[in-house]
């Protein structure tokens, strides 16, 4: 189903500043001072920042940065995506200068150092997508920053330890809770 554009009037993307809604497209006047008709859709991606006068080319020579900002986006304030309910619901959201701004992520974050490296927020896994706890991060670094991992925090034990111990959920709860039955004494 295709959303409404017209909610878009009045916010600014890239140099494109939306002055009106006609149906389908809206109407964009760029910075340059000239104005016409574009599809919203692609204004909403980032495909389209300016009228022709500034190039297209941020969002292209950083595809894979692109789809993290996107995907970051989708996860927490689009109700239709498959991860919505794990992060908007639970109210993680990304930063307001970043939601409509490509070059603002990019400018904050920067590109991926590899490409096996993905957008990560850290060091506050439960926190927003925002200055300050984001960063480029492997499998292995991610895998060790989830929000699952609490029974291990809680537990005193490294991820490295265990990892090294092959211990189940259940022996890191118990412990956990030793560990706080000891604290209240």
């Amino acid at each position: 189903m295709r959303q409404h554009t017209s909610h878009m009037v009045g916010k600014v993307y890239g140099c494109l500043t939306v002055e009106a809604f006609t149906g389908k497209r809206v109407v964009a006047r760029c910075a340059c001072g000239s104005a016409r008709e574009y599809d919203g859709r692609d204004m909403r991606r980032g495909r389209i920042i300016s009228c022709g006068c500034k190039p297209q080319a941020l969002t292209a020579r950083h595809p894979k940065a692109f789809r993290a900002w996107w995907g970051a986006i989708q996860r927490c304030h689009n109700p239709n995506y498959k991860a919505y309910a794990t992060y908007g619901l639970a109210g993680v959201r990304v930063a307001d200068e970043w939601k409509d701004s490509f070059g603002a992520f990019f400018a904050a974050v920067g590109d991926t150092p590899t490409d096996k490296h993905s957008l990560d927020r850290f060091p506050d896994p439960f926190g927003n997508y925002e200055p300050g706890n984001v960063r480029w991060a492997t499998a292995e670094q991610q895998a060790r920053n989830q929000r699952r991992n609490h029974e291990i925090w809680k537990s005193g034990l490294s991820a490295k330890q265990v990892r090294r111990m092959r211990m189940r959920k259940a022996e890191l709860k118990y412990r956990a809770k030793k560990k706080a039955e000891k604290m209240r004494l």
